[in-house]
């Protein structure tokens, strides 16, 4: 465990924003609003900049730091940057990954609900043909004979009412006569 006098990037990056902060007024400088703060309140991605500004100037090895060569710096942002945009794919891949398993999920679950909408239409079905062959067996007559009975009833009621309907209409045309007559 890192102790106070242990030097880690993040401890580097905090001494340079304090000293930064308190020697810019005797060069001087006066220092922005946004970064003339503790370093505690200063925003985290700024944080991470001096931090790995440290880590691009400065390389570690044994717990002792060395001034890294000119071109470190360059080759230090690349690999933040690839770091960054691999941790990004990441994130899209697990996002992507649980979109998959959800869209799974959904089609599972459409699969259940089609196998028993096709249970109850066989079931239903199955019921359909159980009353017709209760009904041609109670009749003695096949189901399709049943239903010709059925429909035969069915037009002569309506036959008898449409006949009823006329009856009273010409009632009411001859009543209708009468009176005007």
């Amino acid at each position: 465990m890192a102790d106070e006098t242990t030097l880690t990037p993040e401890r580097i990056a905090h001494t340079f924003h304090d000293a930064y902060e308190a020697l810019a007024p005797a060069f001087g400088y006066r220092t922005r609003a946004a970064s003339s703060k503790p370093w505690e309140q200063i925003p985290a991605s700024n944080r991470d900049l001096m931090i790995a500004t440290v880590r691009a100037v400065f390389y570690e090895r044994d717990g002792a730091f060395f001034v890294c060569g000119p071109s470190a710096p360059i080759a230090a942002a690349q690999v933040e940057t690839l770091t960054r945009e691999r941790d990004e794919a990441r994130r899209d891949l697990g996002f992507a990954a649980s979109t998959l398993r959800t869209e799974q999920r959904i089609c599972d679950e459409e699969r259940q609900l089609r196998k028993a909408a096709e249970a109850e239409v066989e079931r239903v079905t199955r019921e359909r043909d159980e009353a017709r062959s209760a009904v041609e067996e109670l009749m003695g007559t096949p189901w399709g004979e049943c239903e010709a009975i059925r429909v035969r009833a069915e037009v002569s009621r309506l036959t008898r009412e449409a006949g009823e309907r006329e009856d009273a209409l010409r009632e009411i045309a001859a009543s209708t006569k009468d009176t005007r007559g």
